[in-house]
């Protein structure tokens, strides 16, 4: 620099975008970029993504063609393994569910033989019931011919009805069995009359015995009742447990019960009486006499709400005589 240009605008002083920050002018930048791209172009690389030569297009499309394939390949395997996957756990649930099936059947088969059995052991009275039901129906038909009812009066001059059973016949003679407390007053001279009454038929009845322990009296009169059949009084230790049913001779009215004990004194029943079944029969589900109905006889002063009747066999002991054939007469 001349002294004379001492002062004078330089170019960098009249154009500061002719230098960069480092110190250089933008001619020789834009210079050194050509010869880098020159230098670059030289070694045939270039700016080129895809081949333009039909044999770099054919091996760019078979590169692509294998990376698609293999890609494939690994998709398919892995759909191929998640579906046997699947199909597994759907087998084993498959199994699984019919083994529970299996199982819940079985308990459902249990469960319902359960509850049958239950149902079964709850329907058990009401069986007994309808059984009994169906025994008033057809005993009391059965032993219609063979009741009578009984009318007399008491010591102190009342009223008593009660029944009578016909047991025996001899000629036009009836054999009677009903209970001493419904004729006691008769046991004394004189006595009250006794008649025995069937339908509109009333005949004149006799006291012909009795026996106080076990509340029994025999009758005779001149009817056509036809004699009740009498159980074997070997048998009677079938009872305990069995229906029984009481009849009255008024209207013929069935009350049905059931035996609770049988012993060496008679058997203890419970059923529903009123005062006119006195004297009346028990019959069993045959329609045999297997007792009769006695209030005054309780045993040991067991008395109230159950029942006590002699034996057939205390009755044969004492009042009647009874063949093994089947015939009864009085002693």
């Amino acid at each position: 620099m001349s002294t004379g240009d001492v002062g004078r605008p330089t170019q960098r002083d009249q154009d500061p975008e002719f230098w960069d920050g480092a110190g250089e002018s933008r001619s020789e930048r834009e210079r050194r970029r050509t010869e880098a791209r020159a230098a670059w172009k030289a070694t045939g690389v270039g700016w080129r993504v895809f081949p333009r030569s039909l044999l770099g297009i054919a091996l760019t499309l078979a590169a692509l063609g294998v990376g698609a394939g293999i890609s494939g390949a690994v998709l398919f395997a892995y759909y191929d393994s998640r579906v046997a996957d699947n199909t597994a756990q759907l087998e084993t649930f498959n199994t699984n569910l019919d083994a529970r099936v299996n199982d819940a059947l079985g308990i459902l088969d249990e469960v319902t033989a359960n509850t049958y059995s239950q149902l079964d052991a709850a329907l058990g009275p009401y069986r007994a019931l309808l059984q009994n039901a169906e025994g008033v129906s057809s005993i009391g038909a059965s032993v219609q011919a063979s009741i009578a009812v009984v009318e007399t009066r008491n010591a102190e001059g009342g009223e008593v009805i009660g029944s009578a059973t016909a047991v025996a016949r001899d000629g036009d003679t009836t054999v009677l069995v009903t209970s001493l407390s419904l004729v006691r007053a008769s046991t004394t001279d004189p006595g009250p009359g006794i008649a025995v009454l069937s339908g509109d038929q009333r005949w004149e009845a006799t006291l012909f015995s009795w026996d106080d322990a076990t509340d029994l009296a025999v009758l005779t009169a001149n009817t056509t009742l036809e004699p009740a059949v009498l159980a074997d009084p070997g048998t009677a230790g079938r009872l305990t447990g069995l229906p029984v049913f009481a009849v009255s001779g008024f209207q013929v009215t069935v009350s049905p019960g059931t035996v609770l004990n049988v012993n060496s004194s008679g058997f203890r029943y419970l059923a529903l009486l009123s005062r006119d079944f006195a004297g009346g029969p028990l019959l069993d589900t045959a329609g045999a006499v297997v007792g009769f109905v006695t209030p005054g006889y309780a045993p040991g002063g067991l008395d109230g709400d159950l029942y006590w009747s002699p034996s057939l066999e205390q009755l044969c002991a004492g009042l009647l005589s009874c063949a093994g054939d089947g015939g009864v007469t009085p002693r």
